[in-house]
């Protein structure tokens, strides 16, 4: 434990060198498990009841110093996991500005240009086939812009055609009504001149 290092028991873990302190702090927690050694081989030799409190007073020698140790070693880890912790909150922080940031570009790389393309729509649907879609689009938009302008095109020169039609649909029943104004006039007289000889 005072070195740190990669150990196998039935699984491989790796420990890391503990700080200059707490190196110390374990360093003589093993110290003392000597003299711990020593009262219990005297306890097994002997069995002498003194020994007995003497092993108990070195146990709690011992017992002290590793608590000391591991709280040294416990209080080391929260410092890394707070430093850790402080690090992934910070981490989260610039995902989210990353992401806010990316949702405002959306806004105004879409929404404008959506926006526009709506408006252009609004106007040739209220009649105005000369209405530009005027603006910088993004290339997505720029196709659905320019089919669109074809699309307006296409309408307006329906428009002229049906118009060029009409006027000649027009002057063709212009002529019609002229010519059956004619034909009436014509069957007047002649139902005159047949009224005359008869």
């Amino acid at each position: 434990l005072t070195k740190g290092g990669t150990y196998t028991n039935g699984q491989t873990f790796t420990i890391a060198p503990p700080s200059r302190e707490a190196a110390g702090l374990l360093e003589e927690a093993s110290r003392l498990i000597k003299p711990l050694e020593t009262e219990v081989e005297t306890i097994v030799a002997k069995g002498d009841g003194a020994s007995a409190d003497r092993l108990a007073a070195a146990a709690e020698v011992v017992v002290a110093a590793q608590d000391k140790a591991v709280a040294r070693l416990q209080a080391e880890t929260e410092g890394s996991v707070a430093t850790l912790m402080t690090i992934q909150a910070g981490g989260m922080g610039v995902c989210v500005a990353v992401f806010l940031a990316v949702l405002v570009m959306l806004g105004r790389t879409l929404t404008q240009p959506l926006a526009r393309l709506r408006d252009y729509a609004a106007a040739v649907a209220g009649g105005n086939l000369k209405a530009v879609a005027a603006g910088v689009y993004p290339p997505e938009l720029v196709v659905l812009r320019d089919a669109l302008a074809r699309m307006v095109g296409s309408l307006e020169a329906k428009v002229v055609e049906v118009d060029g039609k009409s006027r000649e649909a027009e002057r063709h029943a212009a002529e019609a009504e002229r010519a059956l104004a004619g034909v009436k006039e014509q069957e007047a007289r002649t139902a005159e001149v047949l009224a005359r000889l008869n």
